[in-house]
């Protein structure tokens, strides 16, 4: 060099040592000449000396942008950098790492308790007493109810006995004193209020479609449960002064039908069971394809859809008792309809 000096010597002015905090990295590289003990370094470009600092000795410990006038730090690690901090790191990782596993538990601790508590909720059923009933003695038109337990579940089955069936649009017929067993039919359209399916009313065609496979026809006294889009029975229910609905079907000759309705409420079927024509409820929520697998391991023949969740009806048992499932809505469409058992008297 033209001054006389090792282009590895740097000046007092060039350098001094400062704790060893990091802040920022850049590449450095060991002067031979730099004690080992005192690797932590901090290099400030001196403004006055700046043309007496060749290139040479800057690039030796770290290249500099000419407009760069801040002070800047470098560090080197010491040897035992990472010694120091590995134990803290691990502390760090084993508390976030516990803390999340403590997050997950509580999650699904609260997660199934509320969904423990959800399925705890049964189906809303009030016994009542029927004065003007009880005042009769010998009813030859009731309603047998028995529940029945099938694997983890319970079900309710509702059988009419010595009574005559028929289908009713409105909430006038929930009146009627003569009544054994009544529930929600045919569901209403969202769009139009309008009975969704063909639905046929003494003869008289209310509503077409054939949305739904399954069918209830009654003709006469006699209730047939089946699966059939074009089925006769349509027919001979207007030809008879019938009646007649659509729903989904749920089994047919003892086997479940799968169903596309994937979300849980509670269910009610209408369903052919040891030759009689009965309603099943749940007691818990669940979806139709597990409801129909119940179904069909208690036995049932045929069954077909009610309306489900919380719709209501009730029967009248041997003892005069008041049996009402579901709630009562305030406004009701005016095309909610029934399939009921009323005494032949």
């Amino acid at each position: 060099m033209s001054d006389g000096k090792d282009k590895y010597d740097i000046e007092d002015n060039d350098i001094r040592f400062i704790s060893r905090r990091p802040t920022k990295f850049i590449n450095f590289v060991e002067d031979s000449e730099t004690p080992k003990s005192d690797r932590n370094i901090y290099l400030r470009k001196n403004r006055s000396s700046k043309n007496n600092v060749s290139e040479n000795r800057m690039s030796s410990v770290g290249s500099f942008d000419e407009e760069f006038q801040e002070e800047t730090q470098i560090d080197a690690l010491s040897p035992n950098y990472c010694s120091k901090t590995n134990s803290k790191c691990v502390y760090l990782i084993f508390t976030v790492i516990l803390v999340l596993v403590i997050g997950l538990i509580l999650f699904f601790v609260f997660h199934n308790n509320k969904k423990e508590v959800a399925n705890d909720q049964e189906f809303p059923i009030e016994i009542t007493e029927d004065t003007e009933r009880n005042e009769i003695t010998g009813l030859t038109a009731f309603s047998t109810i028995n529940e029945v337990a099938v694997g983890d579940h319970e079900l309710i089955i509702i059988t009419p006995e010595n009574a005559i069936p028929a289908l009713a649009i409105g909430e006038e017929v929930l009146g009627d004193s003569s009544i054994v067993l009544i529930a929600q039919a045919a569901d209403i359209r969202e769009d139009n209020g309008e009975i969704l399916g063909s639905y046929v009313l003494n003869g008289e065609m209310k509503s077409r479609g054939q949305s739904k496979a399954g069918f209830c026809s009654i003709i006469g006294d006699e209730v047939t449960i089946g699966v059939d889009l074009s089925t006769p029975k349509l027919e001979q229910a207007i030809e008879s002064g019938g009646f007649f609905f659509r729903q989904f079907p749920l089994i047919v000759a003892n086997q479940p039908i799968d169903n596309s309705l994937r979300y849980i409420s509670y269910r009610k079927a209408l369903v052919q069971l040891d030759g009689k024509i009965s309603v099943v409820l749940s007691k818990d929520k669940m979806t139709l394809n597990q409801f129909a697998r119940l179904l069909s391991e208690m036995g049932v023949r045929e069954a077909i859809y009610l309306i489900g969740s919380t719709s209501y009806g009730f029967a009248i048992d041997k003892n005069g008792k008041k049996i009402e499932f579901g709630e009562r809505v305030d406004s009701p469409s005016p095309n909610v309809n029934y399939i009921y058992w009323r005494s032949k008297n």
